[in-house]
């Protein structure tokens, strides 16, 4: 059964029939491929991620990982019971500072 078929069926039994949806980004190239940048130097490109699990209490714990690409040397891991952005933010500037001695590059 087609797609305009089901349409009309749901509006004769008086049915809200759902609005088209645009097309999302996409985060790749067309031939799959993820456009990334590529480590030059030590402390050029970091990645950070978080890693959950739970205490034996049951209690969630999220950990924040944050690793230099180029020696792959984990810079930072901080873990906390709820992040916020301004948590993030903070732990990212401390590392920033902790690598660079200090020193805002850019």
């Amino acid at each position: 059964m087609g797609k305009g078929r089901v349409e009309r069926i749901w509006r004769r039994e008086g049915l809200k029939v759902p609005k088209k949806q645009k097309p999302r980004g996409r985060l790749w190239l067309n031939n799959g491929s993820c456009v990334r940048l590529r480590p030059t130097y030590a402390g050029h490109v970091w990645s950070y991620d978080f890693v959950s699990t739970r205490t034996h209490d049951g209690r969630s714990v999220r950990m924040l990982n944050l690793i230099d690409e180029s020696t792959r040397a984990c810079l930072l891991i901080r873990a906390e019971r709820r992040w916020s952005s301004t948590k993030v933010i903070g732990a990212l500037a401390t590392a920033r500072a902790g690598v660079t001695g200090g020193l805002n590059h850019t």
